[in-house]
């Protein structure tokens, strides 16, 4: 057994291993350093990767997690766990994929394939396998996997405390204290009516040596909502100087002239297509309209590429 990855394999270093017993702060750095980086598909034109200073922790991360599934699941190779891995075929790498804009995989898959310009393929259904989301023709499902039935992996109120949760406008990516972020978490749940069935958890404390012995500064916090049920909160850089230095200014005009102005979704969805116009790093943009809003909203996550995501009424009442 001479093949490196053969080795892997037989030693299967994340068996009995679940995906909830990962550090929360590594959890973050996957997500963040790796999910949101474009991986463009195999025919298209190849994305440019942009990673952060994490992104070999979480590369390195990733392959330890899939090492396990490989000797599991005949044809299993991995994937996106922030999003849908959309395939025509199982056995091949997902042909698009990106991170979730509904939390439908069929619509999301569907959404990406076209953006691409491909045509997407029919009797698509979602299953997962390893805890990864896949939409792949219902001919394509392989033994062992275990079918979605046609329900998304998010509710809409889940789906944007995701959104919520990675905004740098007025969200989660705010530098923010472990309790400040903490208070803001449950103003979330409570806001979205989640607060029943999801709770706050605050880990860690900036002044204990587990925080501080790598040398980096966290005077900010982590808002963390990768495990279904649980907000996570942590100490975390001010994400102002450390992740996201290129986005300061793209949270600062959405923040003036949608969080601050009291416009329609329509109006807000005008805006952030005229930020995004001519970059190259985005995902699709969402708008989802919320009658019960007096004005619009927005959410804007920024890793390796862009996604904007905005709420409100049709209209709002005259100034």
């Amino acid at each position: 057994m001479s093949d490196p990855l053969e080795r892997l394999r037989a030693a299967d270093p994340a068996r009995g291993r679940g995906l909830d017993d990962l550090d929360p702060a590594a959890w973050a750095v996957l997500h963040d350093g790796v999910l949101r980086t474009p991986s463009g598909t195999v025919p298209a034109r190849r994305r440019r990767w942009r990673l952060g200073r994490n992104a070999t922790i979480a590369l390195g991360l990733g392959v330890v997690l899939t090492a396990g599934g490989l000797a599991t699941i005949p044809g299993f190779l991995g994937g996106t766990v922030g999003g849908p891995n959309c395939l025509r075929t199982w056995g091949e790498p997902a042909e698009v994929t990106g991170p979730w804009v509904s939390g439908d995989p069929v619509g999301d898959c569907v959404l990406y394939w076209e953006q691409e310009g491909m045509e997407p393929p029919e009797d698509l259904v979602a299953f997962t396998v390893q805890g990864l989301t896949y939409a792949a023709p219902a001919g394509e499902v392989p033994q062992g996997a275990v079918s979605l039935d046609g329900q998304p992996v998010y509710t809409p109120a889940e789906m944007e405390l995701q959104q919520s949760a990675a905004d740098s406008v007025d969200g989660g990516v705010v530098c923010r204290s472990v309790p400040e972020a903490a208070a803001w978490a449950q103003q979330e749940l409570d806001r979205l009516g989640l607060a029943g069935t999801w709770t706050v958890e605050v880990t860690g404390d900036p002044a204990d040596p587990h925080w501080s012995e790598d040398g980096i500064d966290r005077p900010c916090s982590v808002v963390d909502v990768q495990q279904h049920g649980r907000v996570a909160v942590f100490p975390g850089a001010d994400p102002a100087v450390d992740m996201f230095p290129d986005g300061n200014w793209r949270a600062d005009l959405l923040r003036e002239r949608i969080t601050d102005a009291c416009v329609t979704v329509d109006e807000a969805r005008a805006v952030a297509d005229e930020m995004l116009a001519g970059e190259e790093h985005h995902w699709p943009t969402s708008s989802v309209v919320d009658e019960s809003a007096d004005c619009a909203r927005v959410d804007l996550a920024i890793g390796g590429s862009i996604q904007v995501t905005v709420y409100g009424p049709t209209r709002v009442a005259a100034g």
